[in-house]
């Protein structure tokens, strides 16, 4: 055999052990329209996503690539007229409908994979929107991922599953998007561009509906107005709402100019944070009629860096009971829910400041003013804290 015909023989040996794959992932939502940009007059935060399988033993997306991807983050990068880091806060939950899979390839094997063979699955869920604060503010709508490939040894396989999807029975109107590849060509989203599409246009539907109060648009653009507050010195690195408490906040603010920040500067900062943080926890709980109180049970300065958190504290005196021969004192204060802690660490520190208050009991003002305050112990009855003090 001629040398050239052997490499030509060879060539196509290789090219046939190679294999082909070529598929087709396609993604489709009962909202119609088509993916576009949506802006909503509120803001909105994913702030939980539950998943609820009704299919027997399926642990549906555990440690999947789509459960890692979809994140408050993506939404924001695909709807930003929508979606921010502090807006109106809502719930995703799910559950799987119908899964298939299959794989078809009567003839592949006998011939060694020249006739491709076909597989592919299918996979319906129910999503359910829920508004935080908006009883009447849920609304469904069903998903739909369905793949197909064909394999084979030559690029016959490229022949295949070329044209659009066809959407699923089920849906009467709808939005899809789908890619058309081999290997590496497919994007990691996982459809989720077209997930956040239909959570807006539904979010949209609902407010347009008159299903969601307006929120003021200081507490969506809430980190915009606190960097104007800040100047051009410092850069906002964190300033959150700490998920697993709607009264404590993190931050964590660093000097442009890599210097260091000065005491005075701190108390500027920290002027302007409560400031903020007041306003942001009276915008998510209007109906509080208490003094809202902000402290800080962690403020540091690290290498041109402030770094803490704070706590919107509900509370005011209920009463105070002096008796001036003792020497001692009781307080009541009314707090918020769940906030014993965090209330009584803050009078600790501040139980002068709390007695002298001027909107409290007419007590207090027998209490000598030179007098230095000892706290004598705290507990919790009812929704009230109870403070015994003395003073010398």
């Amino acid at each position: 055999m001629k040398p050239f015909s052997a490499f030509i023989l060879f060539s196509v040996f290789l090219s046939c052990i190679a294999g082909c794959v070529h598929e087709r992932r396609a993604y489709f939502v009962s909202v119609e329209g088509g993916i576009k940009p949506i802006t909503t007059r509120n803001r909105y935060t994913l702030v939980d996503a539950k998943h609820k399988a009704e299919t027997a033993n399926v642990d549906v997306m555990s440690g999947s690539t789509y459960e890692l991807q979809f994140t408050n983050e993506n939404l924001k990068r695909f709807q930003p007229g929508v979606f921010s880091d502090d807006g109106v806060p809502f719930v995703l939950k799910w559950k799987e409908l119908k899964r298939d899979r299959f794989d078809y390839a009567p003839l592949s094997a006998f011939t060694l994979c020249t006739i491709p063979g076909f597989g592919g699955g299918e996979r319906s869920c129910r999503n359910t929107i829920e508004v935080q604060n908006n009883p009447d503010a849920h609304i469904e709508y069903d998903e739909y991922w369905q793949r197909r490939h064909a394999i084979a040894n030559t690029p016959i396989s490229y022949l295949f599953y070329r044209g659009n999807a066809s959407a699923p029975k089920e849906l009467k109107e709808y939005s899809f998007i789908q890619e058309i590849g081999a290997g590496d060509s497919f994007s990691r989203d996982e459809g989720i561009e077209l997930k956040a599409y239909a959570i807006a246009a539904l979010l949209k539907k609902m407010e347009d509906n008159g299903l969601i109060a307006e929120a003021n648009n200081k507490h969506a653009d809430r980190n915009e107005t606190f960097q104007n507050s800040v100047s051009d010195k410092y850069e906002i690195v964190e300033f959150e709402k700490n998920d697993d408490c709607a009264y404590r906040y993190s931050f964590a603010l660093k000097r442009r100019d890599s210097g260091s920040v000065a005491v005075r500067e701190s108390r500027e900062l920290k002027k302007i944070l409560r400031a903020m943080i007041r306003e942001d926890y009276l915008l998510s709980f209007p109906d509080v009629s208490r003094s809202v109180v902000i402290d800080f049970p962690k403020f540091s300065l690290q290498n041109g860096r402030v770094v803490g958190n704070a706590v919107a504290l509900t509370f005011s005196v209920a009463s105070l009971e002096y008796d001036s021969h003792r020497r001692r004192g009781v307080m009541r204060i009314r707090i918020g829910e769940n906030q014993f802690e965090d209330a009584r660490k803050y009078a600790r520190k501040n139980i002068e400041s709390i007695a002298r208050d001027k909107n409290i009991a007419l007590d207090a003002k027998t209490i000598p003013p030179s007098a230095v305050f000892y706290l004598e112990g705290e507990k919790l009855n009812g929704g009230m804290l109870e403070i015994s003090f003395r003073v010398e």
